[in-house]
């Protein structure tokens, strides 16, 4: 029997996450965007340590049980041959026991049978000597009668005479065949010894083959038995390795996954944070020439200003001479009287009309601009200043700080359409931007009647809707306070607040 090998493990699982986490350790040294923390980090490298740990001890062992495994083998091929020569002189030696037995089993029937023919012998000599000693004496009887009657021997005599000598003769050859009889068996019987002795031999050298072949077997199947073991321990630690492997990948699959999430949201954060900035530029740049723009109408203005009131303090000043003359002059005729009456009308008329003059610069001077103030670093309308400023400090009383753009330009208003990706700068509605922008002409900034307002130094919840703004905390104040301050939330931008609404 000869288990299988374990297969190798030649993979590295704790090389993928090793190459994870140096790749995210030379990522978390840049700025452009964010990387998993370090916590994770630190936890990816231990796990990567202790997976690779693992594979070095797993390895160990499976060289281990490769080596046990070979020379388990090795003791059992030369087990098995062990195993395979007693078992053929067993074979051998029951054959030789079998072979000597069927020998003695020979030697002894031949005895019997010699031992028979022994006996009968013995038997027949008996009887012999009992007719040779009846007859003889007999016949030595009648011999002696003879002898002594001198008359020669009798015919019974000689008929003994000739019994005794035959039965002679007959137990001579008795005596001969007996001892012939003897040395054989004595001879079959020392054959029979050594039969039974070689027999004995052979079936100890067969019980210590017999035994020798049940350790040898005991052995082989020991060695098979903790081959198979070894080849279980094997294959377990293959199936661990595997499972640690199998989760080592799950693990990079997560952790390749949170990386490309974190690259793709830093990458959206960081887009917002430039633009944010660039708009924040424009914003500052217009807001300055805007600033720069008022400043110089309202220095404009003054000059306007001041030129209507010096022309006003002339034609008063005309007014009054005109007045003392007349006082002064001699009574005027009819004619005169209606003349200087016409003139008085036409001065009248003419300062009439150069105080309409005068009035008309003063009033139509400002143009389409409104009249503008700046709150908190925020430019509104002068009738929303108060209600702002009010709004401003409660927020900051309860411990929220706000900032923000309020008016702005048809002109800046045009550009930031343009930014924001209108199809017709002039025509398409808001909704045709990328983030929702009025026409020129139609904003409430352009009025100074609307407010982007900021916390924390970023446009509150920029670009999600009012229903998706939670959390912010300068959302939430507005939403509950800006009311009383006559502010109202388009509700498609968390940020825009106005008068209207719109």
């Amino acid at each position: 029997m000869h288990p299988s090998r374990p297969r190798a493990i030649v993979q590295h699982p704790a090389v993928a996450v090793l190459l994870i986490t140096a790749l995210l350790l030379a990522l978390s040294g840049t700025s452009s965007w964010a990387v998993p923390s370090q916590g994770e980090l630190d936890a990816a490298k231990e796990q990567a340590d202790r997976l690779e740990g693992a594979v070095a001890n797993a390895e160990t062992e499976l060289a281990e049980v490769r080596a046990e495994l070979e020379e388990l083998e090795a003791q059992l091929v030369t087990a098995e041959a062990k195993l395979a020569a007693s078992t053929a002189r067993y074979r051998a030696a029951e054959v030789a026991a079998t072979a000597a037995s069927d020998r003695a089993r020979a030697a002894e029937g031949e005895l019997e049978v010699a031992e028979l023919e022994l006996d009968d012998n013995r038997e027949t000599l008996s009887g012999l000597a009992r007719d040779t000693f009846k007859y003889g004496a007999q016949a030595g009887s009648a011999a002696m009668a003879a002898f002594e009657m001198m008359d020669g021997p009798s015919e019974g005599l000689a008929d003994r005479l000739h019994y005794l000598q035959r039965g002679v003769g007959v137990r001579t050859a008795a005596l001969q065949a007996s001892d012939a009889l003897q040395v054989r068996v004595t001879h079959l019987t020392e054959r029979a010894r050594e039969e039974e002795e070689e027999l004995q031999f052979h079936q100890a050298e067969a019980e210590i083959e017999r035994s020798a072949s049940a350790a040898l077997y005991a052995e082989v199947e020991d060695l098979t038995d903790r081959a198979a073991d070894n080849a279980e321990r094997a294959a377990a630690l293959v199936a661990v390795l595997e499972g640690e492997q199998q989760d080592v990948e799950v693990r990079i699959t997560q952790l390749e996954q949170q990386v490309a999430q974190e690259r793709e949201e830093a990458e959206r954060r960081e887009r917002e944070r430039l633009e944010k900035l660039r708009l924040a530029r424009e914003a500052r740049e217009q807001a300055a020439r805007e600033q720069a723009a008022r400043e110089q109408e309202e220095r404009q203005q003054a000059a306007r200003d001041r030129a209507a009131r010096e022309q006003a303090e002339q034609e008063a000043a005309e007014r009054q001479r005109r007045q003392e003359a007349t006082v002064s002059a001699p009574a005027p005729s009819s004619s005169s009287s209606g003349s200087s009456s016409g003139g008085s009308s036409g001065s009248s008329s003419s300062g009439s009309s150069g105080g309409s003059s005068g009035g008309g610069s003063v009033s139509n001077s400002p143009g389409p601009t409104p009249s503008l103030r700046t709150v908190g670093g925020i430019t509104v309308a002068s009738s929303l200043a108060p209600q702002l400023e009010a709004l401003l400090n409660a927020a900051r009383a309860d411990g929220i700080v706000l900032g923000g753009h309020g008016y702005r330009s048809p002109e800046v208003t045009a550009r930031l359409r343009v930014t924001n990706g209108c199809r017709d700068v002039y025509n398409a509605p808001a909704s045709s931007c990328r983030v929702p922008t009025a026409r020129p002409g139609t904003s409430e900034h352009e009025k100074g009647l609307a407010v982007d307002f900021t916390y924390q130094g970023q446009t509150i919840c920029f670009p999600r809707s009012s229903a998706n703004c939670s959390g912010n905390a300068g959302f939430t104040w507005l939403r509950n306070n800006a009311g009383s301050y006559g502010l109202r939330n388009l509700s498609t931008e968390a940020w825009h607040w106005s008068t209207t609404g719109r």
